[in-house]
């Protein structure tokens, strides 16, 4: 196998930032790598998905179909329904719109070595605890894909590896439709097709980085590409690229205000058994996280490992990472929540702050959950500064019948205050 926003690129590095505190949760129940990971929401509860990968073994016979999720409240694993596929998966990648979690793409390893990419759209019901039928099959199968969700309502699958080759193709997927459609392809090269790359979207443009390009070797590439969708017609896309010599290969990508981060993953670019392509041997993790904002900012956080196909991102600053492949390609059952310190993120103002407050989903569709550690007045304003509506102790806001925009939610307990930003928009 072989903008909303605007980012000014400048070609400098910053090598002494921190972005992350990192803390251990509870484990896996199996280790496990190359698995698709997502969130999720029921009522106040956060919890974590995992769906598929390999096991210890790295071997064809090792790649599963188990799925867990993790309680964030109660701090436990569940085992729930597999993915319902007809053999072991990996490299498939996890959207969540809404209460559904999209499982798309990824490849079956056979016994002779031979590899098959999928077209499969496994869907998830949040609320249920169980899959659903599979929705319409992809244009191309696909595996190692760059998947980005566009305003809580699109699934964009960009690049891969399609069988036999990588691929320039851009498949969007519209789950209210259960169909597929065609948007603009990249160029027909190199520079832009890749597998183990990933990426996310911010505002009308989507970014994604590295991966690993076709031919001998399959070389670990250092571009980032990005992708102007058109608001008016989101199969027109506009492509175009920067240089800035950083690899990441099968690392994970998150968005936390208007910055981009890419974790872990690696610089040599290695089969699913951890080996490299170029025949150099065992492959190590990078132990980096990437940040582009005006520069590029490299932090060395140890513990990230590589082989990673997404994040849950819980709130406005707190992701989880679930398994990958840690020193000497060891598969791993850690889980990893890494709280982002180098931004103020959504936060807008802080002062004081002696409580904690996670808000969630952000963007927002119809009810705004609070987890805040302390009795507080939740105050809602518009982008005016207009009071909308003020509660006490409060868990839920409902916001389903606001207009899409821009609200601050104010937080107040004792002598502190927080306000954070939060995007409504349309169902």
């Amino acid at each position: 196998m072989r903008f909303l926003f605007l980012f000014l690129f400048t070609n400098t590095l910053n090598a002494n930032a921190q972005h992350w505190n990192l803390t251990q949760l509870q484990t896996l129940p199996i280790k496990t790598s190359n698995n698709a990971v997502c969130e999720g929401f029921v009522g106040d509860t956060a919890f974590v998905y995992s769906f598929a990968g390999i096991d210890s073994s790295k071997i064809y016979a090792g790649i599963h179909l188990n799925s867990f999720r993790l309680n964030l409240t109660t701090s436990q694993w569940q085992t729930i329904p597999s993915l319902p596929d007809t053999m072991g998966k990996i490299a498939c990648a996890a959207s969540r719109i809404k209460d559904t979690i999209y499982i798309i793409g990824g490849y079956h390893v056979l016994a002779n070595t031979n590899e098959i990419s999928s077209n499969k759209v496994h869907r998830y019901n949040i609320i249920t605890n169980q899959f659903m039928n599979d929705g319409s099959n992809s244009i191309l199968p696909i595996d190692d894909q760059v998947q980005c969700v566009y305003k809580d309502s699109l699934i964009y699958i960009v690049t891969g590896w399609s069988n036999t080759a990588n691929v320039a193709n851009v498949q969007v997927y519209n789950p209210k439709l259960n169909n597929w459609q065609t948007a603009t392809a990249m160029p027909n090269n190199n520079t832009y097709k890749s597998f183990g790359a990933s990426g996310t979207i911010i505002g009308d443009t989507l970014y994604f980085l590295g991966g690993a390009s076709s031919g001998a070797g399959f070389t670990a590439q250092t571009v980032l590409r990005k992708g102007y969708i058109d608001p008016a017609n989101p199969l027109q896309i506009t492509w175009s690229f920067i240089n800035p010599n950083v690899k990441a290969y099968r690392s994970a990508c998150t968005s936390i205000g208007n910055n981009i981060y890419w974790l872990g993953g690696s610089e040599i670019t290695y089969n699913y058994n951890g080996i490299a392509y170029n025949g150099s041997g065992g492959v190590s993790p990078s132990n980096k996280s990437r940040r582009l904002t005006s520069i590029w900012d490299f932090d060395i956080t140890n513990n990230l490992p590589m082989d990673l196909r997404g994040v849950a991102k819980i709130n406005d600053s707190t992701i989880i990472i679930v398994g990958g492949m840690n020193s000497n390609q060891l598969v791993t059952n850690q889980v990893l929540k890494l709280k982002n310190i180098s931004s103020a993120s959504t936060a807008m103002y802080e002062r004081k702050n002696n409580f904690e407050l996670n808000v969630f989903p952000n963007p927002v569709t119809d009810r705004l959950y609070l987890h805040i550690d302390k009795n507080a007045i939740v105050t809602i304003l518009n982008a005016q500064s207009t009071v909308l509506s003020i509660h006490k102790n409060t868990k839920s806001v409902d916001m389903s019948m606001w207009q899409a925009g821009v609200y601050f939610i104010k937080v107040e307990h004792q002598n502190s205050i927080m306000i954070k930003k939060i995007i409504k928009i349309d169902d």
